[in-house]
């Protein structure tokens, strides 16, 4: 229905404009007339009026730009910095400044209106997407836990609205093979399904000095089907199931040298993959009234996952870290919408459960040089005291592996509410009024082990002492969990002056759930081994080593944003522009850093972060066949210390997206229907990359393109990605010393045909 009244709404907007806008242009779909209503998923306000920096990408706007993925969103959106790793591991979002490399997402994620738990399942290839929605800015009110920095929405094609079959193929540098196909399957006037396939398969981009092979090959399959069914006018059930299987070379990490600003050729021995299988499946149940509306929803989420990676990034067998998981969650969601016949008086109340359980093997092996460079310098150190009467080592002639197993569940649940008021004093102006309650627990069941070798010499040949092997135990097994309750309100004001100018000022605030540290066990195994080698000599085994909960977990973060927004439109809605100026505060804020020995990352708390920043947004159509967009967004993120402010590490300063599309409308007299062409570029820096400030990227710009021109449903395009082949950092950390950094992929072309 959402989808019906837009649709509506845009032929009523282009019969009423003075100057009539192509359908097919994308500024056409930013404001809507009062005559239809349109709220965007849970939201009471309407668009017009949302109390929100909103982002709103069509699917013609991303078939134009050639945006297929949502880290593709940091060219078009202000202050969204969504980095694209060399593996698709993880996805971090950074949302004016705020976000993290790991642990809980700050950016709450709906695909088609319920929750998604693992990012994993957005990162695959969805060629039924219909639209991506950003909400920037706290979202807890109505979106709860880990909307912090903002939600973004998914939604999809209905089965009723796919009447064609969709196939695509292209090919590119490096090998790049894509092909995808979208099948409407069955319809009546009741019941649509359809079905679609991706495949995506390339040879890698980052070169193995050392191995002679590329480092980051990948093969991607990727499917889905999405059935509808209408027993009544009213009624809507859906049922949606996504799979994808993945296999790729990943981490393609090089050495960074910090005094002359160097890249170090890519150059490790080990082996270094990562290979997942993912299912996302979904039902649905609409009822919409002539004043209400009520949604269920329930959702499914499998993950299996495989890693496998070199963790010095060296031709040396230094250590090589594989992890084997499992996840499983299920999440339900009631949503129930009213509003009275006028649309005063709007509210939304509902509430959400979820569950979610991860089991993970974390094998961590250090080979002979490893066990030479971590363990030897410390044991040459205890054999120098005159008291000992052994040179103590370790024999490093095989590797050694410390094992990590853990299962980590988490539950939780919510009840929340918005309530909006229109037309509060006088016309235009609306109170919007909302809440979330939750409560969630977590815990971790752990048990670590390790049994490293160790030989004593006598320092005196000539006493009675003799060489000992010895192989002591260390055992950590041991449980905790922790509940949390978190509330999360919102205030705005919102003003519609005339049908062209609005603005609203907002007061929101959001959290996002701590949990445990389990890469720590590595370091703490570390720590004991030397206390069980003492034992061991004397003829003592414990046999277990506790670790305190406080050296595990960390804290919740919680967020309050004020946030103060313009937005219009002028000569005749050709030139739409946003404006928005916010604070957060962050209280026990999380930042991710290395254990001491660059075992693996853990999330620290600080006391506080402050984010400052504006926004703004502009998009121009001089001609009906002619788009200008351009966007700025400045974020002043600091770490707030009782001595000293620091710069949050991995959040660029200033940010610059722009981009121009001509897409003129052809008559007969010419042999292809259509014809586009589309540049966009980012720009983004500084970018701290340590909390010690010391590794700093000055500004730097990537720049896309893409051309296609279509005859009969037949299309052929050619894009272009990273055009100025720019090595602007992706991510980077320091380990066992080095600092190694993992840049955005280098220069690329596709060219494809598309039929429908």
């Amino acid at each position: 229905m959402l989808l019906m009244s837009a649709m509506a709404f845009f032929s009523v907007q282009a019969q009423k404009s003075a100057y009539p806008l192509h359908p097919n242009d994308s500024i056409a779909s930013q404001y809507q007339l009062e005559e239809v209503i349109v709220t965007p998923n849970r939201n009471t306000n309407t668009i017009k009026n949302l109390p929100a920096q909103r982002i709103f990408v069509s699917d013609k706007t991303m078939q134009r730009y050639g945006l297929n993925s949502v880290t593709d969103l940091s060219f078009i959106a202000p202050n969204v910095w969504i980095p694209q790793y060399g593996s698709k591991r993880t996805t971090a979002f950074y949302i004016r400044g705020i976000g993290s490399r790991s642990g809980n997402s700050s950016v709450g994620v709906y695909l088609d209106g319920s929750p998604v738990m693992y990012n994993a399942n957005v990162q695959t290839s969805m060629i039924n997407l219909n639209s991506m929605e950003l909400l920037s800015g706290a979202q807890g009110a109505l979106y709860g836990r880990n909307s912090l920095a903002g939600t973004l929405n998914f939604r999809t094609i209905s089965p009723f609205h796919l009447n064609k079959t969709y196939a695509s193929l292209s090919f590119g540098s490096h090998n790049t093979f894509h092909t995808d196909v979208m099948v409407p399957l069955f319809a009546n006037n009741k019941i649509a399904v359809y079905s679609f396939a991706s495949v995506n398969n390339h040879n890698g981009f980052f070169y193995n000095q050392y191995k002679h092979n590329w480092a980051d090959p990948e093969k991607e399959l990727s499917a889905g089907t999405k059935l509808e069914w209408r027993p009544t006018v009213k009624d809507v059930i859906t049922v949606s199931v996504y799979t994808n299987d993945l296999s790729q070379g990943a981490f393609p990490y090089r050495g960074y040298d910090e005094v002359n600003k160097q890249l170090e050729p890519l150059a490790y021995n080990g082996e270094s993959m990562f290979k997942r299988n993912s299912l996302y499946s979904l039902v649905s149940y609409q009822r919409k009234g002539s004043l209400y509306t009520l949604n269920l929803s329930g959702t499914f989420e499998y993950l299996k996952e495989k890693t496998n990676m070199d963790q010095d990034y060296s031709p040396k067998s230094i250590f090589q870290m594989m992890i084997d998981g499992t996840s499983k969650a299920g999440t339900f969601d009631a949503l129930f919408k009213w509003h009275d016949r006028t649309y005063r008086n709007n509210l939304a109340v509902g509430a959400s459960l979820y569950l979610d359980r991860n089991q993970t093997n974390n094998p961590i092996e250090f080979g002979v040089d490893g066990i030479k460079m971590m363990l030897n310098p410390g044991l040459a150190k205890a054999s120098s005291n005159p008291k000992m009467p052994f040179n103590i080592a370790s024999p490093a002639t095989e590797s050694e592996v410390i094992n990590l197993d853990y299962l980590k569940p988490r539950k939780g649940g919510a009840l929340y509410s918005q309530y909006t008021l229109n037309d509060l004093f006088f016309s235009g102006l609306s109170l919007t009024l909302g809440a979330n309650f939750g409560i969630e627990n977590y815990a971790i069941d752990y048990q670590v082990s390790s049994a490293f070798k160790f030989v004593l010499t006598p320092k005196d040949p000539s006493s009675s002492l003799k060489t000992i092997a010895l192989a002591p135990k260390v055992n950590m097994v041991g449980n905790y969990n922790h509940t949390e309750m978190h509330f999360s309100p919102r205030v705005a004001l919102s003003y519609e002056a005339d049908k062209w100018l609005s603005a609203y000022v907002s007061f929101a605030q959001g959290y996002r759930s701590g949990n445990y540290n389990e890469q720590a066990f590595a370091d703490f195994i570390m720590k004991n081994e030397q206390m069980a080698l003492m034992n061991a000599m004397q003829k003592k085994q414990p046999d277990n080593y506790p670790v305190e909960e406080n050296e595990l977990i960390f804290k919740p973060e919680k967020g309050t944003n004020l946030e103060l927004g313009l937005k219009g439109s002028l000569a005749d809605n050709r030139f739409n522009w946003r404006a928005t100026a916010y604070t957060t505060w962050v209280e026990n804020l999380q930042v991710t850093d290395f254990v001491a020995s660059g075992l693996g990352r853990v999330q620290e708390n600080f006391q506080k972060g402050r984010y400052n920043g504006v926004e703004i947004n502009l998009e121009y159509a001089p001609i009906r066949s002619l788009v200008l967009m351009a966007n700025y967004g400045f974020t002043d993120a600091s770490i707030i210390m009782p001595d000293k402010k620091l710069n949050v590490p991995y959040v660029p300063k200033h940010m610059v997206t722009a981009g121009i599309t001509y897409n003129p409308t052809l008559g007969k007299n010419y042999f292809i229907d259509n014809f586009a062409v589309s540049l966009y570029g980012n720009a983004a820096g500084p970018i701290t990359w340590t909390v010690d400030q010391k590794v700093v990227e000055p500004f730097n710009t990537l720049l896309n393109a893409k051309v296609s021109m279509s005859h009969k449903g037949v299309s052929l395009w050619i894009k272009g990605n990273n055009l100025t082949n720019s090595n602007r950092m992706a991510f980077l950390f320091r380990s066992l010393g080095r600092t190694l950094v993992q840049s955005v992929l280098p220069a690329r072309f596709e060219v494809g045909v598309t039929i429908q």
